[in-house]
């Protein structure tokens, strides 16, 4: 019989199943982790997946609101009275960066979802979604009223950048194999804080304006 060495805290049950979730979703897709499998990761009864989540889509769906919430959370944190937009962009960047960095399974959960078709995107997880671009929107109108920031599309950069750190890390098993095998001409992986400081001064270049770059240095 297998023994299991669940926590009493209820908090702590929780937690376990949710990073069990994550990690055996990101593995195995959806439909190829089961619940005796996330139970068994978090050494818990199965019945507690229903307990807490109501049922494994419930598991699901809480790890990306959860996930996206903590972006949410920190980025409402800041003020934008008090930053130009070219640094607000440049937290932006970075919080995304961070995020992956702390949950390096999740961009491998979304993209598995968003080339499924987002079946298992409810309503309160597209209001997070937009709500993420509503603050992308937020920066590049707050650089277009300051002349810090050309005029560009919210959504075409909010892709830019999600899909660009999205990919960038839910490649990374794969793409750590072909450099190891020596089967790509790279002499180590690229690092995800460098990638990110990549991807912030291409959008720099592309989005900041003379009187943004100096207002920046000076907020620096």
């Amino acid at each position: 019989m297998l023994r299991r060495s669940a926590p009493r805290d209820p908090g702590a049950t929780r937690e376990a199943l949710l990073a069990a979730g994550t990690e055996l979703f990101s593995r195995h897709g959806f439909d190829g982790a089961t619940s005796e499998q996330i139970a068994r990761r978090a050494r818990v009864n199965k019945a507690l997946i229903n307990y807490h989540f109501r049922s494994k889509q419930g598991l699901y769906e809480a790890i990306v609101e959860a996930t996206v919430g903590s972006l949410l959370e920190e980025l409402r944190q800041e003020r934008p009275e008090r930053q130009p937009a070219p640094a607000r962009l440049e937290r932006f960047i970075r919080s995304v960066a961070e995020l992956n960095r702390r949950q390096p399974s999740f961009s491998v959960i979304l993209l598995r979802e968003m080339i499924a078709g987002g079946p298992r995107i409810n309503e309160r997880i597209a209001a997070q979604f937009g709500a993420v671009l509503r603050q992308v929107g937020s920066i590049l109108a707050q650089g277009a009223r300051e002349g810090s920031l050309r005029r560009a599309d919210p959504f075409l950069t909010h892709l830019t950048i999600m899909g660009s750190m999205i990919f960038f890390h839910a490649t990374a098993p794969a793409r750590d194999r072909l450099i190891q095998a020596k089967l790509v001409p790279i002499a180590r992986a690229p690092d995800p804080a460098a990638f990110a400081a990549h991807l912030l001064e291409l959008l720099g270049r592309g989005l900041e304006t003379r009187r943004g770059a100096e207002a920046s240095r000076r907020a620096r």
